[in-house]
């Protein structure tokens, strides 16, 4: 609202006699409000097609995470909660416990699965 409130004001102070402010001020917003919208539909489109070009591949890391994603999601509370006990008396601020916690948590928990899922193969 503030642009619209500074062009009443520039708008004012010009002595310019327009019909109706108010109608201009309808008109500035939807104008605005249209280029807000196909500024983002845009850009929604362009990471669309971004992400299908760019990212559409298989890769062997990724593969591997995708592998493992069930297994990490059942033993991930587990880890989070040794991981949790263990930094439970240091001294760091608690958004640097919570990333290092939740980093450390994710490639652990993956480790133990790839690990596993290395062993079984071995085995059998």
């Amino acid at each position: 609202m503030f642009l619209f409130d500074l062009l009443y004001l520039i708008l004012s102070k010009a002595n310019i006699n327009l019909p109706k402010l108010t109608l201009i001020k309808a008109v500035l917003k939807i104008f605005i409000l249209g280029f807000i919208y196909t500024f983002c539909m845009s850009m929604l489109f362009l990471g669309v097609a971004s992400f299908r070009y760019f990212f559409n591949r298989q890769v062997d890391i990724l593969k591997a995470l995708n592998a493992n994603s069930y297994s990490v999601y059942i033993i991930h509370v587990i880890v989070i909660g040794c991981l949790a006990l263990i930094m439970l008396n240091i001294e760091i601020p608690s958004l640097a416990k919570y990333l290092t916690l939740a980093a450390s948590a994710w490639i652990i928990s993956n480790l133990i699965t790839y690990g596993y899922r290395s062993l079984i193969r071995s085995i059998f």
